[in-house]
Formats: structure tokens, sequence, C-alpha cells
């Protein structure tokens, strides 16, 4: 499940762990409460192994 955090100024943070390591994850988020939105950072973290951590 996505974990949301909204502050008082109105941003909010999404983190999202897909570990299936067959499937991707399809995920929708609803930020229609939140007026108007755009994406700041979007960042990506992944390794073929599926032990891999980090220390």
């Amino acid at each position: 499940m996505p974990r949301v955090h909204i502050e008082l100024d109105r941003r909010a943070a999404v983190f999202l762990v897909d570990r299936d390591p067959h499937e991707p994850a399809q995920v929708t988020i609803d930020v229609r409460s939140l007026g108007s939105t755009h994406v700041t950072e979007a960042v990506t973290l992944a390794d073929a192994d599926v032990y891999a951590k980090n220390h």
C-alpha cells in the first residue's frame, strides 16, 4: 500500500514498495483533494538482486 504524508503546507510524499519480483505494481493515486499538483521529483531504486539491502 502506498503511504502518503501531507504536511501543513499542502505538500505530499508518496512511497511505494513493490515486493513482487515478477509482476510490476499498478497504482492509481487520487490527489484531487490536494488542489493544484505537480511532481517535483520521482525516484526509482531497483536491483536485480532480490536480497540487496542498504548497509
